[in-house]
């Protein structure tokens, strides 16, 4: 037993019935565990088995803060204690409690930690307080804006006064028009006079739409260290993502003025659907464009010192953009890693230069090595291909490549290594570490320009036949030992399943594509089905050759 105050009275007849209703109900039960309080002692102390849990059982190693938060693990570990769960044990699984959805829930939180977002259902004035308590503790150098929302009328009623105190304790306050439940009741209380009853604290009332809202609340997060807390059990919630959208955007726009000054191109025009060959993702990362190691250098420094995640495009073939708005940055290698040059023997090429164009320019002065004939219909750039080792009818890049230069994502240490050195396996590298910048090729000698180009042509007439229509990310598993992902999902009836926009194609099954439109969501949980369906069915687990950029769990 926890809380025992008033709260849903009326829906049985008063505090006297409400108190009788938990007496009852420990009446019934062999054990009673209840934190030590006077309203527990007064109900239950006549329990045979009552046990009272006091101040020297609050746990202090919580994830999450709060005073409420350490009352209710004290009293879950005394449970599981009585149960016959070792404290050890107990205190681990409490050190590793992820809390609880809108409870004291973080929605977002800038890489700089200045700005978080937090969620929280608290809907009575002592879970106002605690939470409003817990926010200090767990924020102490943050401005707190608290934006409220009372959950029916006759809580306006009841507890419109200790609403207005526990507010007064935040550093600014919006009081947002009650959330009525089942039941209209308007005409029981004035809601606004909670926001006036607010003493030395700027606050308002507001009923206007959840966008407009987030938007002013936005503005005033903006300059100084703040957790906007959103807290209400009703509709309320309908603000935290277009906050958690104006919030990100807000922070965006402050990494693209930082990114202005560096010596390579920046910009926030493109969404994650436009980076990519899938199309799907409608958030927007920076988009940093780097013309030669210098740039890379310094772009590559802007995010490490920022601790923002930094995803190279290539031509985004492999990728499923995201809509979620959280902070990234992209990175799309232009200028001299855009360009290629035949030195002797060998082919210098820049890690931006597509496979395509490399092998339709080779081909035409008959100097086109054989494996680049047959992966040049590969939708990627040297770079990308070679740092997963992309492959096709039968050959791959490590058949191609004689050695990489880069620079090691860590620390900008430029890394030259010989083919030899690279650990090469069924579409990945070692080279996971490094931001490749350029790869060498051995070129064979000046041989038949019109057969390599009619053989450059055979190969795409071949991979058009077996490619679906539409846009995607290619194979979105890797082919298990011994057999072909394609094979297994098809074997499973996973052709020409559907989520939403995202669709499993009829012509091949281990591809799938994704119309004008489609949620991130949907194409994540297509890819989820399927990969249940063939775990079900032969208990072989695919593995994920796409990366979504997204929030993922594989």
């Amino acid at each position: 037993m926890v809380n025992v105050e008033d709260d849903h009275c009326w829906s049985v007849g008063g505090i006297e019935a409400l108190e009788d209703c938990f007496r009852t109900f420990a009446q019934r039960a062999k054990h009673v565990l209840a934190w030590d309080s006077g309203a527990t002692r007064r109900l239950f102390a006549d329990h045979p088995s009552a046990q009272f849990v006091g101040e020297e059982a609050l746990p202090q190693d919580l994830p999450m803060p709060g005073r409420h938060n350490r009352i209710d693990a004290a009293l879950a570990l005394a449970v599981a204690c009585r149960l016959g769960v070792s404290l050890v044990d107990g205190l681990t699984a409490l050190a590793t409690f992820p809390g609880v959805d809108r409870r004291l829930s973080v929605r977002y939180r800038s890489h700089s930690g200045e700005t978080v977002l937090v969620e929280d259902y608290a809907h009575h004035p002592t879970e106002l307080h605690a939470a409003i308590a817990a926010l200090r503790e767990g924020y102490p150098d943050h401005h707190l804006h608290v934006v409220f929302q009372p959950h029916r009328f006759e809580r306006v009623l009841r507890f419109g006064a200790q609403f207005s105190e526990e507010l007064t304790k935040a550093d600014r306050v919006i009081v947002y028009r009650p959330f009525a439940a089942w039941q209209e009741d308007a005409e029981l209380a004035d809601p606004a006079q909670i926001a006036h009853g607010i003493q030395d604290t700027p606050s308002r009332y507001a009923t206007e739409p959840l966008g407009e809202l987030a938007n002013e609340v936005a503005q005033c997060a903006h300059g100084q260290p703040t957790v906007v807390a959103v807290i209400g059990a009703g509709d309320i919630h309908g603000l935290v993502e277009p906050l958690r959208g104006q919030l990100a955007d807000c922070e965006m726009a402050g990494l693209l003025a930082q990114a202005s000054e560096l010596p390579c191109p920046a910009s926030r025009h493109a969404s994650w659907g436009q980076l990519t060959t899938l199309g799907i993702g409608s958030a927007r990362p920076l988009l940093l464009e780097p013309r030669n190691e210098a740039e890379l250098q310094a772009a590559r420094a802007f995010a490490h010192a920022r601790e923002l995640p930094l995803t190279p495009l290539g031509r985004g073939s492999n990728l499923v953009g995201t809509d979620d708005v959280s902070p990234h940055l992209a990175l799309r290698l232009a200028g001299d890693f855009a360009r290629w040059e035949a030195i002797g023997d060998e082919a210098r090429v820049g890690a931006g230069v597509p496979l395509g164009r490399l092998a339709r320019e080779l081909a035409a002065d008959g100097r086109c090595p054989e494996a680049l004939l047959a992966l040049a219909w590969i939708p990627a750039t040297m770079g990308g291909a070679t740092r997963m080792n992309a492959g096709a009818e039968g050959t791959d890049m490590a058949a191609l490549v004689a050695r990489v230069r880069g620079i090691r994502l860590v620390d900008g240490h430029s890394v030259t290594r010989a083919a030899t050195e690279i650990q090469w396996g069924y579409r990945e590298t070692d080279l996971s570490d490094l931001l490749i910048t350029g790869v060498w090729l051995d070129l064979p000698p000046v041989g038949d320009a019109p057969g390599q180009q009619e053989r450059l042509a055979e190969f795409a007439r071949r991979r058009d036949a077996r490619q679906p229509r539409g846009r995607s990310a290619g194979c979105v598993f890797r082919n298990p030992p011994g057999d072909a992902a394609g094979r297994l999902l098809d074997s499973c009836g996973c052709k020409g399943m559907r989520v939403g926009g995202a669709e499993i194609s009829q012509e091949h099954a281990n591809i799938f594509t994704a119309a004008p439109g489609t949620r991130e969501a949907d194409f994540l949980e297509l890819i989820r089905q399927a990969r249940g369906c063939v775990r079900q069915q032969t208990g072989i687990r695919l593995v994920l050759e796409v990366r979504p950029l997204g929030p993922w769990s594989d």
